[in-house]
């Protein structure tokens, strides 16, 4: 049992032998993750259902096609990694994002981030005032600071131009002036 001497893996099958054939907790990553960690990190290598190594383009291409979204969320997601947070989904709090400082198992996340995109060539997003307050109030309600993180989307979508993707991000915080006096 060596390891792969071209990328110096071993097998799922390799694994069960070196693990004594324990059941072993299982990591579950999600789109951001893995792509994060194969472009971002080049730490992960992708497979396909035939054992042959997925690309970064051919990667990028299929999560874009699983979610239409991929492209800016990812956008942000990478930025947010970038300064150190750990951004997790937020669908729990109706957000895009949560972000922690270290992860999950060390403290509750701070932010919650809803990204609004802006594509360049076409009218900016608008949301209702109701939708802000609502959300605000859950926020508010689980601790966390809400950030609307605005991406401005470049016509060309591609993994080589994410530089060209540029966030803007505001912090709404309800003011009280029960709170705020001196």
């Amino acid at each position: 049992m060596e390891k792969d001497d071209q990328d110096g893996t071993l097998s799922s099958s390799e694994l069960l032998i070196l693990t004594d054939q324990q059941d072993l907790e299982k990591l579950q990553l999600d789109l951001f993750e893995a792509f994060f960690l194969t472009y971002g990190l080049n730490a992960l290598s992708i497979y396909d259902s035939l054992q042959a190594p997925l690309s970064i383009e051919t990667c990028w291409t299929l999560f874009c096609k699983a979610d239409p979204s991929f492209h800016y969320k990812y956008a942000v997601y990478h930025y947010y990694r970038s300064l150190g947070w750990v951004p997790k989904n937020g669908l729990k709090f109706g957000v895009d994002f949560v972000l922690y400082q270290r992860g999950p198992s060390f403290r509750h996340a701070d932010y919650a981030v809803v990204i609004i995109p802006v594509e360049m060539h076409k009218e900016e997003a608008r949301m209702s005032w109701q939708w802000l307050l609502r959300l605000n109030r859950i926020c508010n309600q689980v601790k966390k600071t809400l950030l609307l993180c605005y991406v401005d989307i470049p016509e060309t979508v591609c993994h080589s131009r994410l530089n060209e993707y540029h966030i803007r991000q505001v912090t709404y915080k309800r003011w009280s002036p029960q709170r705020n006096r001196k």
